[in-house]
């Protein structure tokens, strides 16, 4: 039966490619095969001999790549909810032969491939059929499968201007996007030479390397782009309670390692960047602690932190929106890319009050990028060469709008006068002589270290 199959498989790759013009006759046999043998080959696909489900795999690529007729036949007769397909996925797989699990996945992306717009949009909705790839091992699969992968996911999903942006939403769910980043802890073999990478040849970081920059590059297409991607545009940024970007928020929240990994956190910094929306939602509900503490794990979090901050733009859209919106609206717009969430008056006094060093600077940076953000706003707000422009807001009001941001910005940040007391009183600390070696203080980059190997809950 094997030779069988390989031979009509053979027979079909022709009349597909160079035997074009033989298409007729590859249409018949696709349709004698589902109409009179579809019980032989669901046999030989599900069998215990891991050389006939290949076989059978293989066959069925080739009957989907005839055109999108034969397409369309083949997915109206396959039974996508029988429930051992998704094990072929796992089928005989070892680390470097995964012979069973490559023809599963050809024959899931021929679909994509084959397939017209309505056949395609119609596999994105099949539950499990794709996303199963994902779920199953994808981290220890070739090199060369994952690029087939993503780029095929790629061209026919994310760029094609045909399936619409909701039909995207459902088939990326976080679930699927969270599998797709863990391709950022590939592990896999290489299989193909690299282009353009500063690795050496024959390192056993090149593959990783390879992989992490294909997922990112697929990732920052796919989320960061409001044409292509499964971003929405929110003016509000937020504030009006609508549900917004809440699968890319739910990802965001599943990304555990961008305090640790830059490219991770490359990643997070941009899909945050162009969803402002979302920058209050994710600082009140991540995984990471911002409560000050003599650890470099805490450290790692305000690092990242500020790198959020700063990707986001100097001045506010609430100063460029060419809608009218009543003040206290405008004030809550504003303060969304102003002063983050968990910057707050008991978490920026708390810090001041530790005796670490190097605690009180990084609060300090904190409270000064606050600062200068909400001057540069407020500038920004009262020239004269923005004002007049605006036909919506009077002088008046635009001055009673700064005032209001002047006065939320103060209400989070500490007593001005204990700021003051604290900069002058570590400026006395750094011009006070020691004599002989100084002893290790609390405050030490050394000590935050140390402490924070102990302590990574944060």
């Amino acid at each position: 039966m094997l030779l069988i199959f390989q031979t009509l498989e053979a027979i079909l790759l022709r009349t597909a490619s160079d035997l074009s013009h033989f298409s007729v006759v590859g249409m018949n046999i696709v349709k004698k095969l589902i109409h009179s043998y579809v019980k032989l080959i669901y046999a030989a696909l599900y069998s215990e001999n891991c050389m006939m489900s290949r076989g059978c795999l293989t066959l069925l690529s080739a009957m989907v790549a005839q055109g999108p007729d034969s397409a369309r036949d083949v997915c109206s007769h396959f039974d996508f909810n029988n429930k051992y397909l998704p094990g072929l996925l796992k089928k005989g797989f070892k680390k470097g032969r995964t012979d069973v699990r490559m023809a599963c996945i050809q024959f899931a992306l021929s679909f994509l491939v084959a397939g017209d717009n309505a056949l395609l949009a119609q596999v994105l909705e099949l539950k499990d059929f794709i996303p199963d790839i994902l779920r199953s091992e994808i981290k220890e699969d070739r090199v060369s499968t994952v690029n087939l992968l993503l780029s095929t996911l790629r061209t026919k999903v994310v760029h094609n201007k045909n399936i619409s942006k909701m039909q995207k939403v459902r088939f990326f769910t976080a679930e699927v996007l969270l599998h797709i980043a863990s391709l950022y802890r590939w592990n896999g073999i290489t299989d193909v030479s690299p282009e353009d990478l500063k690795v050496a040849q024959g390192s056993e970081e090149v593959g990783k390397a390879m992989v992490r920059e294909l997922v990112h590059s697929f990732l920052m297409d796919l989320c960061c782009s409001l044409k292509h991607g499964i971003t929405f545009c929110d003016p509000s940024l937020g504030t009006s309670g609508k549900g917004g970007n809440v699968v890319l928020l739910h990802f965001l929240l599943g990304l555990r390692t961008a305090a640790e990994d830059q490219v991770v956190a490359d990643l997070l910094v941009n899909i945050l960047k162009v969803c402002p929306d979302l920058l209050d939602r994710y600082f009140k509900e991540t995984h990471y602690s911002f409560v000050p503490r003599v650890t470099s794990a805490w450290m790692d979090n305000v690092r990242l932190l500020k790198k959020i901050c700063e990707a986001q733009p100097d001045i506010s859209k609430s100063c460029k929106t060419s809608e009218f919106i009543p003040l206290p609206g405008l004030l809550s717009v504003a303060m969304v890319t102003t002063v983050p969430a968990v910057c707050n008056i008991i978490m920026l006094s708390k810090g001041l009050n530790l005796p670490s060093t190097v605690v009180k600077h990084s609060i300090l940076s904190l409270v000064s990028m606050v600062l200068r953000r909400a001057l540069r706003n407020t500038e920004h707000r009262l020239s004269e060469a923005t004002w007049p422009r605006s036909q919506m807001y009077t002088l008046p009001a635009v001055q009673e709008f700064v005032q209001l941001c002047r006065e939320a910005v103060s209400e989070v940040l500490p007593d001005m006068n204990n700021l003051v007391a604290l900069w002058q009183s570590l400026l006395k600390q750094k011009r006070e002589p020691t004599d002989g070696p100084a002893e290790p203080k609390e405050g030490d980059v050394s000590t935050v270290k140390t402490r924070g190997d102990r302590d990574r809950s944060c």
